[in-house]
Formats: C-alpha cells, sequence, structure tokens
C-alpha cells in the first residue's frame, strides 16, 4: 500500500501519452481519409458524367461528346488528360467512351499518392 498522495511509478503519465497517441493516430487517419474520399467523389462523379454522355451517344457528334466531359473534368479540377477520352463507335448502333488519368493525391503537402485512374463505358442503343 503506498502513502497517500505518492503515485505509483507505472501510473505517471502513462494514460496521457496513451491518449495523445491515440488522438494523433485518428487525426492522420481522418486527414488522410478525407483526402482520398475527395478524390474518389471527383472519380465518380467523372465516371457518371461519362456515362451520361455514352448514353446521349446516339444523337450527339464525338466533339459534342468530348467537349461535355472536358467541361466536367475542368469543372473538378482534374488533370487535363481527364478531359481528352477516346470515343469509338465500332458498330452502327454502339458507342465505347475510354478515359484514363493520373490522380495525384497530396498529403500534408509533402506525400503524393498517383492512383491511375481509368473509365471505360460501352453502349449500345
Amino acid at each position: 500500500m503506498t502513502p497517500r498522495g505518492v503515485r505509483r511509478v507505472d501510473e505517471l503519465g502513462a494514460s496521457r501519452v496513451g491518449c495523445l497517441l491515440s488522438a494523433l493516430v485518428l487525426l492522420v487517419a481522418g486527414y488522410v481519409g478525407v483526402e482520398y474520399v475527395g478524390a474518389e467523389i471527383d472519380y465518380r462523379s467523372l465516371s457518371s458524367q461519362v456515362q451520361r454522355t455514352a448514353v446521349a451517344a446516339r444523337e450527339t457528334p464525338d466533339d459534342g461528346l468530348v467537349g461535355q466531359i472536358r467541361d466536367k473534368a475542368a469543372e473538378l479540377g482534374l488533370p487535363a488528360s481527364a478531359g481528352a477520352p477516346s470515343i469509338r463507335r465500332p458498330a452502327q448502333n454502339r458507342v465505347t467512351i475510354s478515359v484514363s488519368y493520373p490522380d495525384s493525391i497530396t498529403f500534408f503537402g509533402r506525400w503524393h499518392w498517383v492512383l491511375d485512374r481509368r473509365i471505360q463505358v460501352d453502349q449500345s442503343w
């Protein structure tokens, strides 16, 4: 039994350091998650635009399709290659639209993670 007011050595600061370390890990994980989720939302938004564009390809010339995708990529702040799709019409009633671009996610202004994003939509009518 220890005298009143005297702490044991293993109690000194252990909970504070553990709590601080846990909070720091959660903060970093949250930051990384927010950065990644933002990039994923942009990718899915562009993918959705490519799908809508492919549906409208029946009545729209290729230049119009490219313009729609280029405008969406610029709105999202994606690289120029995201706004340069490959459009093929292999058959009378079919279109294939492909988009490929590098997506760079920067963490803390220092570390970069580059994802190779690819979108391909085949549409028949």
